[in-house]
């Protein structure tokens, strides 16, 4: 529960430009990070630690490109934002853009200046590039607002504090004035007479929105509608007259700044270049699929492979601990609960943290070098031959470690029924939970040998029963899109894939480290 004396400040922006990473800098907090869109996707909020931060309540939001969202995550900044009674409705936004591509978030950012809500810009120096004040100055006067440079991986949270103290109440004027568009203005005067207390970007957004909010009273609900009745213009015709306006005072703000923005423009046609030569082998239909094949089997090698030393010393130490006990106590009933008891159960469960931190270390690598996001688009052709889309791969993937969250993510997904297919096969994915079971049987069944000179025999049935697991899960998935009529055309799956990046060894283990403690607190 915030507390009323609160200032509540939301971090908004695209998605995969460093939110979650600045909030959990500065929170403490431990949310999830990744370099793919839809890590975050529901509001999280926590108070600041640092000193200065006390009664700041900062609100993590997941990633948008516009104000008009399209799936269930998108929905909840989107409320946050536009709601004037929502929960989540900030006192201080704070804009996180990727300096290294500005076009579509000076985009955002104009949409959220006009709402009238106190905003400050920081670009994060994602990819290491030098600071450069001529750059914010004219993002400055241009959208009339304060814009900074942070570097959300290396920067001194401290620094962020002492920095955004002056800004949080600073007086902020748009310098860019729009003339409202004809087609919208009768729109305007209607929603205007029920609703005087509306900003004019609030309105607007209102007049171009394809349904009510759930926000709105009766009375506002049927102004609403009277004034859809009026428009001759769609919604979507609306949305796209928009963003032609916004993309011209983005491109005519973006030249102001010159060679700064030019010189980024060339390095990023120089990395794109690269990443497409790239791309070109990673989703290419046969090697594409033969790659993500070798990765999982080579993921599957590494648990039984990488994880023997480790649970050999964790099992000897259980065994050198019970047998001391054993014979330092007497004979009696509390050292036969204590030895065949607790520190047996307790052994059970520890000799599998190996494995399970090999198989989240591994997901966590692909998450932050790029590729998952990649895999969604490979798999996006074959997935809607069975009711899925591409984005339900990463559901799919996440249900490997907990079906909970990866359900969760399927709200990324705006299709309604690939959503609902994907939440409803996704249990039938082989969970973290499953692993020490199928361990234990494995080693019980399955000789410990090498075959062909590389393979781990216990690897490779490890890989089939979880190949089983999936292909349950996509025959489940052709059933229910057979059973299920479809009126309505799947939408085409198009996002941005973000850059290569080397995973950072500290994401990578921490979020290893996350997700075993949480298979240790729930066993």
């Amino acid at each position: 529960m915030i507390k009323p004396d609160k200032t509540i400040i939301a971090l908004v922006g695209n998605p995969n430009t460093g939110k979650s990473t600045l909030f959990n800098r500065i929170t403490g907090t431990r949310s999830a990070v990744g370099n793919i869109a839809g890590i975050t996707i529901e509001a999280c909020s926590a108070p600041g630690i640092i000193s200065g931060s006390e009664n700041w309540e900062f609100v993590d939001l997941p990633g948008i490109y516009n104000l008009h969202a399209q799936t269930e995550d998108g929905r909840v900044t989107e409320d946050a934002l536009i709601n004037p009674g929502g929960k989540w409705n900030p006192n201080v936004i704070l804009l996180i853009a990727d300096k290294s591509t500005l076009q579509g978030q000076v985009f955002l950012a104009l949409q959220i200046r006009e709402l009238e809500i106190p905003c400050i810009l920081l670009l994060n120096r994602m990819n290491y590039e030098t600071v450069d004040p001529q750059l914010c100055g004219i993002l400055e006067k241009g959208l009339g607002i304060p814009v900074r440079e942070i570097q959300a991986l290396k920067d001194d949270p401290a620094d962020w504090v002492n920095m955004l103290s002056p800004l949080l109440h600073q007086p902020t004027v748009c310098s860019i004035l729009r003339k409202v568009p004809e087609s919208i203005e009768e729109s305007l005067k209607i929603l205007n007479a029920v609703m005087p207390y509306g900003t004019l970007g609030y309105l607007c957004h209102l007049a171009r929105m394809n349904h009510a909010p759930s926000w709105l009273n009766e009375e506002e609900k049927r102004a609403w509608e009277k004034a859809r009745s009026q428009s001759t213009v769609s919604p979507a015709g609306l949305q796209l007259e928009e963003a032609g306006q916004r993309m011209s005072i983005v491109r005519d703000l973006l030249s102001q700044a010159g060679k700064p923005v030019k010189e980024s423009e060339i390095r990023q046609r120089d990395a794109l270049k690269r990443r497409q030569k790239i791309d070109s082998v990673l989703t290419h239909p046969i090697w594409g699929n033969l790659i993500a094949a070798i990765l999982f089997f080579g993921m599957f090698q590494a648990i039984y492979s990488w994880a023997t030393y480790p649970m050999d010393l964790i099992d000897g130490a259980f065994t050198s601990i019970i047998s001391t006990i054993s014979e330092t106590l007497p004979a009696a009933w509390y050292t036969s609960l204590l030895v065949d008891g607790l520190l047996s159960g307790l052994s059970g469960i520890l000799i599998f943290v190996p494995q399970i931190a090999i198989l989240f270390a591994f997901t966590a690598f692909l998450e932050h070098s790029g590729y998952m996001a990649r895999l969604g688009y490979l798999s996006d052709r074959f997935f809607r031959r069975l009711g899925l889309t591409g984005r339900s791969s990463v559901s799919l993937v996440g249900g490997l470690a907990c079906a909970v969250p990866a359900i969760m993510a399927a709200r990324t997904i705006s299709d309604k029924r690939a959503r609902l297919v994907t939440i409803l096969v996704t249990p039938m994915m082989t969970c973290s939970a499953r692993l020490p079971v199928y361990a234990f049987l494995i080693a019980f069944a399955v000789p410990d040998e090498i075959i062909f000179g590389w393979f781990n025999l216990q690897g490779i049935f490890l890989y089939t029963l979880y190949l089983i697991g999936t292909l349950s899960a996509l025959i489940l998935a052709f059933i229910i899109h057979k059973a299920i009529p479809n009126p309505q055309v799947q939408n085409e799956a198009a996002e941005e894939w973000p850059a290569y990046r080397i995973p950072s060894l500290k994401a990578v283990l921490g979020q290893s480290y996350r997700q075993a403690s949480i298979f240790l607190r729930a066993a």
